[in-house]
């Protein structure tokens, strides 16, 4: 298309220095110099003249039609994301549905493992400080975020050089939280959101200062988590807020068409 828009830039060229020899043409006939060749020749460059208009309307009607067929595809390649992207927050709502109702549940697990305290001191007394340790550190290397309701030392031996095998009964629930999102948004793969910009004309919509489409009803797929300055344009008009886009969501922005 580049090619197209270069080719019409150097015919319209051509067509301003024809021009300029058929002024010089017409001083010709004006000081009655040569009339009848100066006559033929503007018969020719006449000629010339639409001949070349013929082929830049030519080539004007092949880049119209282009750029339709681009923004059809784009159309088509939006809407293709726009439907995938559905069909994975689909996906991801109902896990986390399910993670949801599961987070509530109590659950019960047994660690055991090997610390070590002195010898000299009470195995009671050194168990009760680890305790709360001991199971935080568990929960953080299996990457549970998890609310523990109650533990207790259900095993713990001692042998002479103060090394400690132990085992700890633990409750608890694991609860739907940012990390857990953040995890199921990376083994979903899921890198971008879907939202809609709408308003009651045919607006120009901006994302951070970058134009994301144009009219009433806009489908946008990208990189969009957190807040973001939206603006929509009309007729010398503007409309801006700031939004914690989420998925699906539509943000609205009438104007004022003094209707």
């Amino acid at each position: 298309m580049e090619n197209r828009k270069q080719e019409i830039s150097h015919r319209l060229a051509a067509l301003a220095q024809t021009e300029k020899l058929i002024q010089i043409f017409r001083d010709n006939i004006d000081s009655n110099k040569h009339s009848t060749d100066v006559i033929e020749e503007m018969k020719t460059q006449s000629e010339f003249i639409y001949d070349q208009q013929a082929k830049i309307d030519d080539i004007t009607a092949q880049i119209t039609q282009l750029t339709d067929a681009v923004e059809v595809l784009s159309k088509k390649v939006t809407d293709a994301a726009w439907a995938r992207e559905k069909d994975i927050q689909s996906l991801k709502h109902s896990i986390e549905d399910r993670l949801k109702r599961e987070g509530n549940m109590v659950r019960e697990s047994k660690i055991e493992g090997i610390t070590n305290c002195s010898p000299s001191e009470s195995l009671t007394s050194c168990m009760k400080q680890k305790e709360t340790f001991l199971v935080r550190s568990y929960f953080e290397e299996q990457n549970i975020s998890a609310d523990v309701s109650s533990s207790h030392v259900y095993m713990a031996t001692m042998d002479l050089t103060g090394q400690v095998h132990y085992g700890i009964n633990v409750q608890y629930t694991v609860p739907y939280s940012p990390a857990t999102n953040r995890s199921l948004n990376y083994a979903l793969g899921i890198k971008s959101i879907a939202f809609s910009l709408s308003s009651n004309v045919d607006a120009s919509y901006f994302v951070d200062g970058r134009k994301v489409g144009d009219g009433k009803d806009v489908k946008i797929v990208g990189e969009y988590f957190g807040n973001r300055v939206i603006e929509a344009h009309f007729a010398g008009q503007r409309q801006s807020s700031i939004e914690n886009i989420v998925e699906n969501g539509t943000y609205y922005y009438p104007f004022n068409t003094g209707k």
